[in-house]
């Protein structure tokens, strides 16, 4: 009966992939428990508001043995600590209005989940609204509705209003919208919350807040902005009318603001170089100037005051290495728009101070898996949305797993000479196949080769026998009486 033998080359490899998933998940536990003791302080920083409109610094930092919720200190801007017993508890609801924040570039046909975002519209029965993106043109979009008891469609919203048939691509909304953002944040703004999750296209999962009561909105409303022109949508009387023309219009946003007991509505529309915040109802507006100032503003958020000052963060970041500190400008403004003072300030990022890899270097000893990560990674970093040039990723990358490059490298190289020197010594083979499969799989790969591979029985002169020894043939004569 013959019995049943792995080759050599397969051994090697389920013994070097099966110590080295044990080695890593050893390691990475014993390097869990001694991370304090490696770890350096890594600082961020962010701007937070009060309600009562004071600016705070947001200071994050880490220090050995100590975890973010415990690192957490707030300064004001003359850099004096908020002592520990008056920290608010509440921040103000800051409102983004970045400045591109729909892209600017054709995508390609978006996944399900995100053509489909949808809203109800109240009535008796209520009617589920989706926000359809063609597969067609996804710039192109338009609103169809669902009974939500026949389930049946009922009809379609586009710019010339309610219709029972399919809206043409022409009289879509036009939103150059990409695809590393939400549909909705930047081109629609809503008198209620919209639907997140659903069971199926005509059944979205109820998790919509209670209708909200705005003093100067009436019914279910939407407003989209499409082609530089700001549609009013009245879902519950079905009509759709353009509300107000801007052409160098970016971006619509929403916001509430209290007005004597009175909550109120407020559309944010951005352009390059103001901020207008109106009222959808009346149409009265207030526009605040933005900092204009190079480089050029990345990303703002806007907040209300309980005293009626209105605050702007201006965000400018390195496009090219968003890790580097980014400086934010802070501007007040009266409740009339009127400038009431700027101010400054340069925040630090968590990409300032490096993050050790110890834990890393001790798992994974061997050069194969640093070199693909470093092959690989700064293609992954522009998959990612990494907008910087091929060198400056791999450059970034190297900065990540030089240290652990090295250290792997200089394992597998002392382990493929001991392999080098173990081949040629006892078994007289001169190949190098062994010592480099051996040198590119570190640690792991010596511990697999030295069990394929083990050291033969050694005989009285010092010599090893390689082979059994073929039996010595008879010299003789043998005499048989």
């Amino acid at each position: 009966m013959s019995r049943f033998r792995l080759s050599p080359g397969l051994l090697f490899v389920m013994l070097t992939l099966g110590y080295g998933l044990v080695h890593l998940v050893c390691m990475l536990w014993v390097g869990t428990l001694l991370q304090p003791l490696w770890t350096g302080t890594a600082t961020a920083e962010s701007i937070q508001i009060t309600k009562d409109g004071e600016v705070l610094i947001q200071r994050n930092t880490r220090q050995a043995g100590e975890t973010w919720a415990d690192s957490l200190e707030y300064y004001r801007l003359d850099d004096t600590r908020v002592s520990p017993d008056q920290i608010p508890t509440e921040f103000m609801n800051l409102v983004t209005a970045s400045t591109s924040p729909l892209g600017s570039k054709t995508v390609s046909v978006p996944p399900w989940g995100r053509r489909l975002v949808p809203i109800e519209d109240r009535g008796t029965p209520p009617t589920y609204w989706y926000l359809e993106v063609s597969a067609e043109d996804p710039q192109r979009l338009c609103f169809v509705g669902f009974n939500s008891l026949s389930r049946q469609k009922t009809g379609f919203v586009g710019r010339k209003g309610f219709t029972p048939n399919p809206v043409a691509p022409a009289d879509r909304f036009l939103i150059p919208w990409g695809d590393s953002y939400n549909l909705w944040i930047g081109a629609v703004a809503s008198s209620h919350a919209q639907h997140w999750f659903y069971q199926d296209v005509y059944e979205p999962v109820h998790q919509q807040r209670s209708a909200p009561r705005f003093a100067n909105v009436e019914g279910v409303r939407l407003w989209i902005l499409s082609e530089g022109t700001v549609y009013e949508i009245d879902l519950s009387q079905r009509q759709v009318k353009p509300l107000l023309q801007s052409d160098d219009a970016i971006a619509l946003y929403q916001t509430e603001a209290n007005r004597d007991g009175r909550r109120l509505l407020q559309l944010l529309l951005r352009t390059p170089e103001e901020l207008r915040i109106i009222d959808p109802r009346t149409l009265a507006e207030t526009r605040l100037p933005l900092p204009l100032q190079p480089p050029p503003c990345t990303g703002s958020v806007y907040g209300e005051a309980n005293n009626g000052e209105r605050i702007i963060l201006s965000y400018f970041r390195d496009r090219v290495d968003p890790s580097q500190p980014y400086s934010c400008e802070i501007q007040w403004f009266q409740p009339d728009g009127k400038l009431i003072r700027t101010e400054t300030r340069t925040l630090a990022t968590m990409g300032d101070i490096p993050i050790s890899f110890y834990n890393v270097y001790l798992a994974v000893p061997t050069p194969l898996v640093p070199f693909i990560g470093l092959a690989i990674g700064p293609s992954a970093m522009a998959w990612d949305g990494d907008p910087r040039d091929y060198a400056t990723r791999f450059r970034r990358m190297f900065d990540l797993t030089g240290t652990w490059l090295l250290v792997a490298l200089a394992i597998g190289i002392t382990c493929g000479f001991a392999c080098r020197r173990r081949e040629v010594r006892i078994y007289g083979n001169r190949s190098w196949l062994w010592p480099i499969v051996v040198g590119l799989c570190g640690w792991f790969g010596w511990i697999g080769y030295i069990c394929v591979r083990p050291l033969p029985a050694r005989l009285p002169d010092g010599t090893y026998l390689t082979r059994i020894p073929e039996p010595a043939l008879a010299t003789g004569y043998e005499i048989l009486a």
